[in-house]
Order: C-alpha cells, then sequence, then structure tokens
C-alpha cells in the first residue's frame, strides 16, 4: 500500500515530543484508574483482548508498510516479510493471554499443558509448550519447559501462579514502559505483560526509532486506552527523565540497553559510575528491563553431511539478516571445536551465503560506530560480503577469535548490527569440547539472555556427548536456551518466560531483570531459564528469511495466529510446504 503524504511524514520525521501538560494529563488519568484496574473482573479483561483483536487486525497492513518504508525494505531486499512474523507475535500474545484469564476462571490459575517435575539436581521443571493441538500441528515437534531456581518445590510452583489475580491484596500500580526501538512486537508483549500479568496500569513512551508506530498503537489498543488503562507519549531523553522521577510512576520497564538501564539508574558520566561504585543509585523504583546479549550459537560436531552443513550455515545466516541484525537475540559469538574437521566449510558456508544476500539499511542509530569498532579490531579475519549503498553495512563473519584472549571487543561489547563472530576451542574429546564451551560463554561472554546449541540426533546417541549437552543445559546461565532452533522462538511460543538469567542485579544488570511472556503467569522470582528443543531440521522454524517466499508464509502465520481456522491453516500449509 502507497503511503500518504501525512504517512510519509511520520514515519520519516518521526512524532513531536508530548508537553508537559499531556505527558501531566495521561499520568493524571491513569493514577485515577490504577486500583479499578486491579478489580476489573477476569470477563471483562477477556472482552478488552475480544476488542483488540479486530481492532489490531484494523492496522496491520499499514503496521508493515510503516515498518517497511522506515527500514527502506523492497521485495528484493531479505527479511521483507519479517514486520508480518511480529504482527504474528502480537496476535499470538492476545490468544495466550486470553487463554490464561479463562484458565483462572474455571481452574483457578493458568493451566500448564505438560508435566511438573523435579530433576535430580533438585530444580523443578514445568513442560509449557506445545499449549493445544494449534501449537502442536504448527511447530511440529518443538518443545518448551519453564525451569525454577533451587528451592522451588513443585507445590510452590503452582501455588504462585497468578497471584495477582488469586490474592486481591494489592493496591494498584503504574508502570512506565520504555518502549524498544528495534522488534515492534515487543513494545505491546512488554505493556500487556504488565497490564494482564503484573496487573498495572501503563504509561508508553515510545522510542524515538519506531515511533511512527504510535498511532497505531492508540488505534490497535483503543480498548485499553479508552477505559483509562494504557496511554502512549512521545519524546526522548527529557521527556524519559521527567516521566521516570514523576511521583505517579510507580515503577519502570525497558526494552533496550544496559547503558540506558545505568544512566537511568546511576546517572551519566562520572558521576554515574561513581554512583554505581558506590552502590548509591539515584533511582530506586522496581526498575524491570531486557538487556540484549552477546548470544552465543554452541555447534556440536557430529556426523553432519554437506548438505548439513550448508543447511545449519544458511539458517544462522538468517538469523542475522533478520532485522538488519538490530535484534537482542542475533547470533553474535559461534562457538565450534578446533579439532572439528568440517569447521572449515562450515565458515565457508556462512560466508557463501552472506554473499549472496543483499545488505540493508542500517536503520538504528550508531550501527556504523558499532559496526567499526568492532570490525576494525578484526581487520585480518573480518569477512565482509555484499556491496552496501549509503547507509547499508555489509554482512560481516568475524572468523578466528581468540578465544584464550583475556579480553577481546567481541567478547563484551554487543555488535547491534550486520555483525558475527566465530571462535574455536582447544579439547581432547567432543564431550570436553562442550565443557569448555559452556566455560567460554557463561565467564567471557557479556550478557545472559539466550544461547543457542546446535546438535545432530546421532550425536546424541553417543552417553557421553548426550551428558555432556544435558549438563550444558543445566548449567548455561542464560535466561533461554534453544536447542536446534533461533533464538526467536523462545519469544515467539508466549508460554516460555523471556529474559536475563535469574540472580543478576541493578549493579551487575548484564541482560536484565526479571522476565515477560510467561503467559502461564509463574512467579518470575521464581523462573530461572526456559529451554526449548527442536528436531535438527524443521519446516516452520528454519524458512529462508533471505529468499522470495518468505513474505508470503509470514503474512499468511499473521493472519493464522489472529484467527486459527480451516482456512488460514490451510492456506498457512500451502505457503510452508511450496504453494
Amino acid at each position: 500500500m502507497d503511503l500518504s503524504k501525512t504517512e510519509q511524514q511520520i514515519v520519516h520525521d518521526g512524532l513531536p515530543p508530548s508537553t508537559r501538560a499531556e505527558m501531566e494529563f495521561a499520568l493524571e488519568a491513569l493514577y485515577a484508574n490504577k486500583n479499578r484496574w486491579v478489580d476489573f473482573g477476569i470477563a471483562e479483561r477477556i472482552q478488552i483482548l475480544d476488542e483488540i483483536a479486530p481492532a489490531l487486525k484494523n492496522v496491520a497492513e499499514r503496521w508493515v508498510d510503516y515498518s517497511r518504508a522506515a527500514k527502506k525494505l523492497t521485495p528484493d531486499k531479505p527479511g521483507y516479510g519479517e514486520d508480518w512474523t511480529f504482527v504474528s507475535l502480537m496476535f499470538r500474545q492476545l490468544q495466550t493471554l486470553k487463554q490464561s484469564l479463562k484458565d483462572i476462571t474455571e481452574y483457578g490459575r493458568p493451566q500448564i499443558p505438560g508435566e511438573v517435575y523435579t530433576r535430580d539436581d533438585g530444580r523443578v521443571v514445568a513442560q509449557v509448550f506445545p499449549k493445544g493441538l494449534k501449537d502442536q500441528l504448527l511447530y511440529n515437534k518443538l518443545s518448551g519447559e519453564i525451569w525454577f531456581n533451587p528451592g522451588v518445590t513443585e507445590a510452590q510452583v503452582k501455588e504462585h501462579q497468578a497471584q495477582t489475580y488469586r490474592t486481591h491484596n494489592h493496591t494498584g500500580r503504574v508502570a512506565l514502559v520504555l518502549g524498544a526501538g528495534n522488534v515492534s512486537a515487543l513494545i505491546p508483549g512488554d505493556f500487556l505483560y504488565k497490564l494482564f500479568v503484573e496487573n498495572q496500569v501503563v504509561l508508553l513512551k515510545m522510542n524515538p526509532v519506531n515511533e511512527y508506530l504510535g498511532p497505531l498503537i492508540e488505534e490497535g489498543f483503543a480498548p485499553l486506552i479508552s477505559r483509562g488503562f494504557l496511554r502512549v507519549v512521545y519524546g526522548g531523553v527529557d521527556e524519559a527523565d521527567f516521566l521516570i522521577h514523576h511521583d505517579f510512576v510507580d515503577e519502570l520497564h525497558v526494552t533496550g540497553s544496559d547503558r540506558t538501564f545505568d544512566a537511568i539508574v546511576f546517572g551519566t558520566g562520572d558521576e554515574g559510575a561513581a554512583n554505581k561504585q558506590n552502590r548509591t543509585p539515584r533511582m530506586t523504583k522496581r526498575f524491570t528491563a531486557e538487556l540484549g546479549n552477546i548470544t552465543p550459537v554452541i555447534i556440536i560436531p557430529g556426523p553432519w553431511s554437506a548438505d548439513d552443513v550448508v543447511y545449519q550455515a544458511n539458517a544462522l545466516t538468517g538469523q542475522l539478516v533478520i532485522n538488519a541484525g538490530f535484534n537482542c537475540l542475533t547470533p553474535r559469538m559461534v562457538v565450534q571445536w578446533a579439532g572439528w574437521n568440517q569447521r572449515k566449510a562450515f565458515n565457508n558456508a556462512v560466508n557463501a551465503k552472506l554473499a549472496t544476500t543483499p545488505t540493508r539499511h542500517a536503520y538504528y542509530p550508531h550501527a556504523q560506530n558499532l559496526y567499526d569498532t568492532v570490525v576494525n579490531s578484526h581487520r585480518a579475519s573480518a569477512h565482509q560480503n555484499g556491496t552496501p549503498a549509503d547507509g547499508e553495512l555489509p554482512w560481516t563473519y568475524i572468523t578466528d577469535v581468540d578465544a584464550t584472549a583475556a579480553h577481546d571487543v567481541t567478547f563484551d561489547t554487543e555488535p547491534f548490527c550486520a555483525v558475527m563472530s566465530a571462535t574455536a576451542l582447544e579439547a581432547e574429546s567432543i564431550a570436553d569440547y562442550i565443557a569448555h564451551a559452556v566455560e567460554f560463554v557463561n565467564e567471557k561472554l557479556w550478557g545472559t539472555l539466550v544461547a543457542e546449541i546446535i546438535v545432530h540426533p546421532e550425536s546424541m546417541k553417543d552417553p557421553a556427548v548426550k551428558a555432556a549437552v544435558e549438563r550444558a543445559i543445566a548449567d548455561l546461565r542464560y535466561g533461554a536456551i534453544c536447542i536446534n532452533v533461533a533464538t526467536g522462538i523462545a519469544y515467539t511460543t508466549g508460554t516460555t518466560a523471556w529474559g536475563g538469567h535469574s540472580g543478576t542485579d541493578i549493579y551487575d544488570v548484564q541482560s536484565g531483570i526479571s522476565f515477560v511472556n510467561n503467559s502461564l503467569m509463574f512467579d518470575d522470582q521464581q523462573i530461572q531459564k526456559s529451554v526449548i528443543r527442536n528436531t535438527f531440521r524443521s519446516p516452520l522454524t528454519s524458512q529462508d528469511v533471505t529468499g522470495p517466499r518468505f513474505s508470503a508464509i509470514a503474512e499468511r502465520l499473521a493472519w493464522f495466529e489472529a484467527e486459527p481456522n480451516l482456512q488460514t491453516t490451510f492456506q498457512l500449509a500451502r505457503s510452508l510446504f511450496g504453494a
């Protein structure tokens, strides 16, 4: 669809900052309604979700078109359909929340679809995905678990579900959500979680990068706005600072960077550094956050065919290409065994795929500076692929990072752009390598958000390798572990929890504090991590985002999630299998 002149202006020039009077008015409305939201009945909440679904349908195509225009995406560019996948996530979030509310009405708490059991190490695990026939059909053999912190019992897991709905002993709160600037689905995901899981009304301040979506959020989520439970404002640092310290704001949530988090909590410059060192924060309100990651991908050698090597290399490059590399979960460090006889072939396959993938507009601020910082430190092994136009970056794969180095820029600087690196670890055996890989990513790489493991099913028939893989899953200090599946699936399911590994605090925040998604409403203080497992090859989760069919698949997935029925199921199936 062609954008009008007004729409083009909004997309390219943004929106004027909200005035102090407008922000005060928004906060006053939320403050006046925060206790009414706590008392709002479940049937009424379900009604709101039912009203949002058609309103969101009405803005879905504009949502995609605005995003494509802002990111300068044309049909010849990889990821042309990516914003349809973000729309599908929003519809899925509505559905999972609605089902949990219905479960609370009928059973007193959201129903856990699988077994809840205690591992030999004492940690409790709940099988939370798939949840229903739709998930089984769409995601085939994908499974998801939530692991809980040591000391939490099976009984406590269930007793603490949906506490805000079961105790009714709390007063209302106003949450300020500082919206994500990259993946648009994260914005509603954050404020819906605050509203429907944590029971707080929300003031959403749009990120200047994608504030053009603000009017569509106001339209698509009008059922919340009209009742006084959600407000949307605009602006930059000054507006954010005013809101953060306002008396009517009880707590905050941000999806962004740890630098933003530290600036809010401690201040900036020398004063901020001193406040952090002295453990004297300037802002003491509850502050939940999701802050990014140097996402590791641990590749486990096995009986891979030449086709397997190309298949997995293509799947990995697809994760880099999506959203032009501006994702907190984009693979950043590919960990390999130095003794793997297919390592060179795999790295060559990655570069071969990137070389044939058109470059993309680097729309996120400071991307060029970050790119230069990382790539200039590894010029000798930085493979720059493609011929970027003005404002674009080459797809860059840095091979042969020295894993033994005490410090490397690729260990502690998240290259929020079109860059991925690789390193090789020395080890006497595959099992020994897996143990070294866990130690390397836990101790040397910044962040605790998500890690990926790629392992061939035949490898898991070796008792030593299987035991090492299972130990790795248990020992990795990440909020989500994805086995044989793209890291984004950890967010997509809706029933797994999304956030940094438990145990961080404001003085070493890493990838953040607390969780979102978690539609089964477990106590986020009890959650340690999510574990998602998949087959080595899967029709939905390994679609080539660089290919011409991706856009049609993504759009049909969105309409399927919006309204799963025979027609949308058939249309999605036709897309997936080539029609």
